[in-house]
């Protein structure tokens, strides 16, 4: 489960005054080296916990959970005019498996660190064209909470029924519990 702290709670709860959403991406494109690309959502770079935000065209969908309890994939999408992206696609391999933090914080409150809530992801799938890249992200509680069936039981036999196999799924987390 995600934590959030007070700080962040209090600015969006904040009632009155106006407050401006900041959503700031995070690219691992080389996980041996420790490089990132980090952009913004901004019209101006924006630095934070020391960190520098380029301005960009960027946006993603809204992370929402299906009927079966999975997050759905997140799509990222990029600019691409200047075709910088498109080197960081060719050179590292469409940047499959490569990590993405979204954070959103609040540009009143820049200066507060934890002031911040971070969604961490992983490129399952990229496109691109002349204009735009798109990322398909997925979480990586896809992979780590996986239902496997630990038991199933029998129902007895009732008045007018057949007995009836019931196969019980509990995520991989508590299957050794």
């Amino acid at each position: 489960m995600r934590e959030i702290s007070d700080s962040f709670k209090e600015m969006k709860n904040k009632v009155g005054d106006r407050i401006t959403p900041i959503y700031l991406y995070s690219i691992q494109y080389d996980a041996v080296a420790s490089k990132w690309l980090r952009l913004c959502n901004h019209p101006t770079d924006i630095t934070f916990d020391g960190i520098t935000y380029s301005k960009y065209v960027i946006r993603h969908s809204g992370t929402t959970e299906n009927l079966n309890g999975r997050i759905d994939k997140v799509n990222l999408s990029i600019g691409n005019v200047d075709r910088n992206l498109q080197y960081y696609l060719d050179t590292y391999d469409g940047l499959k498996g490569k990590k993405v933090e979204i954070s959103l914080v609040w540009l009143e409150k820049i200066d507060v660190v934890d002031s911040v809530m971070t969604d961490e992801y992983y490129i399952e799938d990229s496109t691109s064209n002349r204009n735009a890249v798109s990322l398909t992200l997925a979480s990586g509680m896809d992979e780590t909470f996986i239902d496997i069936t630990v038991a199933f039981y029998l129902r007895g036999r009732t008045a007018g029924t057949q007995g009836q196999k019931v196969y019980v799924t509990r995520p991989f987390s508590d299957a050794r519990s």
